[in-house]
């Protein structure tokens, strides 16, 4: 994605909605959204495969402070390693497919779920968040 479609993209993150201005209509239209995003390094490889340096993955800086969670794969270079990661992927094609309906009626129950916290829980679940918030490790999503 161009650094100017990111800006886009940050804006719709930032507002939870984005303006429409076509044909004489000026409209607001609310989007809250969950953003799930990949990304290849500059160039075929990161430079250590050990550690991603933030420089070296193709995103605006402010857009990526937004994100959450962010997790690195590294490609196997070596030749024994390739041939390895070909026959895991046989070894998996050939399992039997799972069934995921369990899943969706879990989380259609989980989305049912309406917790009542006692005064005291709330103290607590504030306290933890402002020791992870001053570790860095907490953001301010909700």
């Amino acid at each position: 994605m161009n650094y100017v479609d990111q800006h886009f993209l940050l804006d719709i993150m930032e507002e939870g909605k984005f303006t429409i201005d076509k044909y004489g209509i000026h409209q607001d239209i609310d989007s809250p959204t969950t953003i799930i995003a990949t990304s290849n390094p500059h160039g075929a490889y990161w430079r250590e495969s050990h550690r991603i340096a933030d420089e070296e993955i193709p995103v605006i800086r402010t857009l990526l402070d937004r994100l959450d969670q962010i997790y690195g794969f590294t490609d196997s270079k070596s030749e024994e390693e390739i041939n390895e990661y070909a026959d895991r992927k046989i070894e998996i094609s050939k399992r039997p497919q799972h069934n995921y309906n369990f899943l969706i009626k879990y989380i259609m129950y989980a989305k049912a779920v309406k917790p009542k916290l006692k005064p005291e829980a709330i103290t607590m679940l504030n306290s933890f968040w402002q020791k992870l918030k001053v570790q860095g490790i907490a953001t301010n999503n909700i």
